[in-house]
């Protein structure tokens, strides 16, 4: 089964804005080839979404809320999605530092079901 990948508008400023730190520590090509990371690993959502596990916080929210980990040691970054199956689309809704705490149930709740329009990651 294929998966449409949609980024919120939010998650796509969070990638934005690391991207820019990163050029802004070191290079242009250095924040590229950190972009192009992140992209890569979501467009493998397309074919097995339900690999990651979910967040223990979801369970207090209608939709399981997924964690994708990219990166390594330091450098790893939780990227937050939920699965719609009836429609075969995989909704990335938010990015953070693998440092920042977990959020809670309630802002998951409040991130997962802002209102705004996904870009297609295709």
């Amino acid at each position: 089964m294929v998966f449409r990948v949609e980024i919120a508008p939010r998650a796509l400023d969070e990638m934005e804005a690391v991207a820019g730190y990163i050029e802004r520590r070191g290079s242009f090509e250095i924040a590229e080839k950190w972009a192009a990371g992140p992209a890569d690993s979501l467009r493998e959502l397309r074919s097995m979404p339900g690999r990651h596990p979910t967040v223990a916080a979801s369970r207090q929210v209608a939709n399981d809320v997924y964690l994708l980990l990219y990166g390594r040691k330091n450098r790893t970054y939780k990227i937050f999605y939920v699965i719609d199956l009836a429609s075969r689309v995989v909704r990335v809704f938010h990015i953070r530092h693998w440092a920042r705490r977990m959020p809670t149930a309630a802002e998951l709740h409040e991130l997962a079901s802002a209102p705004d329009k996904s870009a297609p990651s295709d």
